[in-house]
This record gives C-alpha cells, sequence and structure tokens, in this order.
C-alpha cells in the first residue's frame, strides 16, 4: 500500500479504472465538445512515491512528449528536495546548519517560502523545521528497525532547534540558525510537484487530466462525464462507510499516520509530529482537506491532522473548499 493511499479514483463509466490497475496499455476514447480525445496514462517513481497521470488528449504523440517532460520535471525536484540525496538543495543546507548560508535553486526557494506561509497560516502546526524530531523517532532510517523512543532529555536538546525563527532566507540564500536545526519537506514537497505539473498541463493546453502523487490527487477539467471527477475517501476500518467527492480543478489531500510508523518493539508511533510537543500526535485516524492548490491541500491536511478542530475555521476562511475527519 502507498505512504497515503487512502484516496482512489472510482470507475468512471468504464473509461478510466481505479489506480490499482495499470491503463497503461488500455487506451480508451470519448468525445469532447465535438473532439476526440484518447486516455493515455504514465506512472514515475519520485520522491519515493509514485506519481500517476491519467490524460485525455486529442494529440497522443504531443502528449507522450509532454509526460516525458513532466516526468524529467519530477526527478529535477527530486533532486533539489529529498533529504535522502546528499547533493540535493535540503541535504546542503541541512548539512550547513549552524555554519552559514547555502545558495539554491529558485525552486528550492519557492518551497521554502510557501513553507513559511502555511506555518503562518497553521500558527505554527506546519513546520519544515521538524527534521530533527522526524531523526529521533527514527523516520530516517530503516522502516523494519526497532527505533529507541526518545527520552523527554533528548527531545528537550532539540527545543531551540525547532522552529521557523531558524530559517532565514536572503536573495538565493538558505540559513539555518541553529547546528541541530533541519528541514523536511514533508507536507508540502508532493503538493508542490503536482501544483507544477498542473500548471505546465494548462500552458501546453490540457482541460481534462487526474493527478494522483501518493495519495495527494489534482482533477483538472471537470472529467469525462463533466459532472468532476469521482474521488473515493477510504474508511480503513469501514468500507461501507466509505464517501465518494466530486472536484473539478480541485486539489485533495489525505493526513494520517496508520501506514507510515516506527516501533520500538512495545509500540509504534506515526510519522505526523507535533511541532508544540516534539512528539508524534495521532488524535484522529485521518483528515481529507479538499483546497484550490495541491500545496494548500497538502499543509492544511497535515496541520489539520494535529488540530481538527480548526478545519472549520480555516473553511470559513475560505482557505480550504471542503473537509473530512475519520476518528
Amino acid at each position: 500500500m502507498n505512504r497515503r493511499e487512502f484516496i482512489r479514483i472510482l470507475s468512471l463509466a468504464g473509461l478510466l479504472l481505479p489506480f490499482t490497475r495499470s491503463a497503461s496499455a488500455w487506451v480508451p476514447d470519448f468525445r469532447s465538445g465535438g473532439e476526440r480525445k484518447t486516455l493515455i496514462s504514465r506512472s514515475v517513481f519520485a520522491m519515493g512515491s509514485v506519481f500517476q497521470i491519467y490524460l485525455f488528449t486529442p494529440d497522443e504523440t504531443a502528449a507522450w512528449q509532454d509526460l516525458r517532460k513532466i516526468s524529467a520535471r519530477l526527478r529535477a525536484l527530486e533532486n533539489l528536495w529529498s533529504v535522502f540525496l546528499p547533493g540535493s538543495d535540503l541535504s546542503k543546507i541541512n548539512t550547513a546548519a549552524g555554519t552559514g548560508a547555502v545558495q539554491v535553486n529558485p525552486l528550492t526557494l519557492h518551497l521554502l517560502q510557501e513553507s513559511q506561509k502555511l506555518n503562518t497560516l497553521t500558527g505554527g502546526l506546519f513546520d519544515p523545521t521538524i527534521e530533527p524530531v522526524m531523526r529521533a523517532f527514527g523516520f530516517r532510517s530503516d522502516p523494519e528497525s526497532v527505533i529507541s523512543f526518545p527520552s523527554d532529555r533528548e527531545l528537550a536538546v532539540l527545543d531551540s532547534a525547532i522552529g521557523i525563527k531558524n530559517l532565514i532566507l536572503k536573495g538565493n540564500t538558505v540559513t539555518l540558525n541553529h547546528r541541530l536545526s533541519g528541514l523536511d519537506p514533508g507536507g508540502i514537497g508532493c503538493g508542490l510537484a503536482l501544483d507544477d505539473t498542473v500548471s505546465f498541463l494548462r500552458s501546453a493546453g490540457y482541460d481534462q487530466a487526474f493527478l494522483n502523487f501518493s495519495g495527494d490527487v489534482y482533477a483538472l477539467g471537470s472529467g469525462p462525464e463533466e459532472n468532476g471527477w469521482p474521488v473515493e475517501i477510504v474508511n480503513p476500518d469501514q468500507p461501507e462507510a466509505n464517501e465518494t467527492l466530486l472536484l473539478t480543478n480541485l486539489a485533495l489531500s489525505t493526513s494520517g499516520a496508520y501506514e507510515n510508523r516506527r516501533s520500538n518493539g512495545r509500540i509504534s508511533w506515526g510519522h505526523i509530529m507535533n511541532p508544540e510537543h516534539r512528539k508524534p500526535s495521532e488524535p484522529v485516524k485521518s483528515v481529507s482537506v479538499v483546497a484550490k492548490t495541491a500545496c494548500l491541500a497538502d499543509g492544511l491536511s497535515t496541520a489539520g491532522f494535529l488540530r481538527p478542530d480548526l478545519l472549520p475555521e480555516w473553511k470559513s476562511e475560505r482557505l480550504l473548499s471542503d473537509f473530512r475527519v475519520l476518528t
């Protein structure tokens, strides 16, 4: 199961299969506005997850060329943002923590600027400087290894290293002020990659596509039946309670802690950390957020998982379009 396989696209009157089955060799047609369009798809492994693109196009040859461009773009973003690649911008920033500024690519600068905005919008619940806590709880180690649960004393050492105050952006340089600080792109990287892809597709003239990046999705256009792309929010404990939403030019992101976990042999914990307490937090099973951009949906689903009581407020402020909470 994928890292956040809480949502899946439904069959669309025989036009589109669920993502659990490959559609790469299956090419149905349909007509939109009198124009014949063909469905093509591609899966790309990037940022530790599978990025799936389902695209309706009148020109298959051009579309395959564009999908190759998207694949290259995704791998370029991974090379900039992955904390597992020593040569990435984020790895260089983390290595240089407490020692000085690092010059970065404009795309990395954009990632960190958007991270600062999300930190402000969520009152600090979304915090890109949570990386030292992720390391302490074993999320940069082998998932099958037994992890020692860090003591309160060990976590207290990290207190001054956590917080957006430690992240300084100046020109095209990035500085982490504290030697123990680190940046984690989780909760925003997949969303920004989706938004980048949607921007490319729109600029290339596409108006019907469905993108799924490990559970973060974007529905471009209204779907082949022109009433929205149906997406199912899965309840893992009560399949009969699954709910379907229709999305048109909207993103949906789900955050939950019951898949990506670590254990010390006696207890296990999820990967979503509360920046205030510096510990894993699991107040609910999952939170799904619908928003205009995948970046916003990604960040607000992470923050909303920690404080689901704030979701109605964010909806009233039109930060998000809709939400669902599984308790």
